[in-house]
């Protein structure tokens, strides 16, 4: 039998299509046909969720989705303001 928690950690990542059925089946030690019911329990279309996820995934890496660290921040900020403190 499965631990909760751990069933509850594996539909979170299934849910956002972060892993495949198959991947959730070993880490879990469970058979695929396990999790195949539990997703259909719910109504889940994996191949759609995946394939989102997969989506998403590739347009930040494309765009560049990515917030900037306060370090990259605090960068900017200096360089911005020593370009504006130059004489002209």
């Amino acid at each position: 039998m499965l631990d909760p928690p751990i069933k509850r950690a594996l539909l979170s990542l299934l849910k956002r299509g972060q892993i495949t059925i198959g991947e959730a089946a070993e880490l879990g030690s469970v058979s695929r046909q396990a999790v195949l019911k539990w997703t259909q329990a719910r109504g889940w279309n994996m191949e759609q969720r995946r394939r989102a996820y997969v989506a998403r995934s590739f347009r930040a890496l494309l765009v560049g989705d990515r917030r900037a660290s306060k370090s990259e921040l605090r960068q900017e900020a200096e360089r911005a303001w020593s370009e504006h403190q130059e004489p002209r």
